[in-house]
């Protein structure tokens, strides 16, 4: 809600925000926009368009809570969920160096695949519990370890005791 978003800004800064590290550009959404159910909403898309637009980076990693962009296990459903969700974004993202879409939420890992270029994943392990979803499917604490060297973008998900390699849990 709109106080919470105020809160959020107060205390941590910006709703939506970028920022360059050498080749590359992040850029973190705001997934829980006030007004903005189950989508991010036309005006945040303009900025992300000018955010594209402006830069030169040669990769560019896209970060959000909610996984608007992820598979239902129906196909029909993946269908509606994508054209809802996340095709307006879907659209500006056609042209630009954007390697991969992260998102969270859903408490668990998983490598979604390529869609029109971009790889997706999931990655909602680094706190909350999974009740009983099986380690095969995603369900263990994580976090990522992303590594850019010139062209090569590679990560390796790194659950304690072990480091495992970015496909252990595909869709």
């Amino acid at each position: 809600d709109e106080a919470t978003a105020t809160i959020w800004q107060e205390r941590m800064g910006p709703l939506r925000y970028s920022f360059r590290y050498g080749n590359s550009l992040f850029i973190a959404l705001d997934s829980e926009e006030v007004g903005a159910i189950g989508r991010i909403s036309d005006e945040q898309v303009e900025w992300l368009e000018g955010e594209l637009a402006a830069t030169n980076a040669e990769h560019i990693f896209l970060f959000l809570h909610q996984p608007y962009f992820a598979k239902e296990a129906d196909p029909e459903a993946d269908i509606d969920r994508w054209e809802k969700h996340w095709s307006n974004v879907a659209e500006v993202l056609r042209g630009h160096p954007v390697r991969i879409v992260f998102g969270a939420h859903w408490h668990l890992y998983r490598d979604c695949g390529f869609r029109e270029s971009v790889r997706y994943v999931i990655t909602g392990g680094g706190g909350a519990s999974y009740g009983k979803l099986a380690e095969e499917e995603g369900g263990f604490f994580h976090y990522l370890l992303v590594r850019v060297r010139g062209d090569d973008v590679q990560w390796s998900v790194v659950k304690t005791g072990s480091i495992l390699p970015e496909n252990i849990v595909t869709s």
